[in-house]
């Protein structure tokens, strides 16, 4: 059994993401107490999961993992700006869109990274927003 902390550092993700993927079923936990824990065999089939999505995604699909993974690295995200002006605390937490603000923490709305916070959290954007489109913006503001 895990905590969602030792789950979240073995894919080197925020907290937040692991919270997300059990409230969208993606990912089963048991509540023990007061707290979560996620057995080791849930993880295995988490992790075989996200694999199968990257194959349909990269190999089959037509996306590029050099987009999704260099997207907003190296830059403190906080100071992106939007139409909508700076990102709030949610945004830059990775619990919400960093384009229309979605709240993923209340929503089941499917999203992808677009790049890491100065706290080392992933940000998010709703797969409604083309990825292209996300990318252009951010590389716009960042110059």
């Amino acid at each position: 059994m895990f905590r969602v902390k030792a789950v979240a550092e073995m894919f080197d993700v925020h907290p937040a993401t692991i919270y997300r993927a059990i409230r969208a079923g993606e990912l089963d936990a048991l509540k023990v107490g007061g707290s979560i824990r996620i057995p080791a065999s849930s993880v295995e089939v988490y992790r075989e999961a996200c694999a199968q999505a990257a194959y349909r995604e990269f190999v089959t699909g037509s996306g590029d993992p050099a987009a999704l993974d260099g997207a907003g690295q190296g830059r403190d995200v906080t100071e992106w700006r939007w139409e909508h002006g700076p990102l709030n605390e949610a945004q830059a937490d990775g619990r919400a869109c960093v384009v229309c603000g979605t709240d993923f923490m209340r929503t089941q709305v499917a999203h992808y990274p677009v790049g890491c916070s100065n706290s080392g959290s992933q940000v998010f954007a709703c797969r409604s927003h083309p990825a292209g489109q996300v990318r252009a913006d951010l590389t716009a503001v960042t110059r």
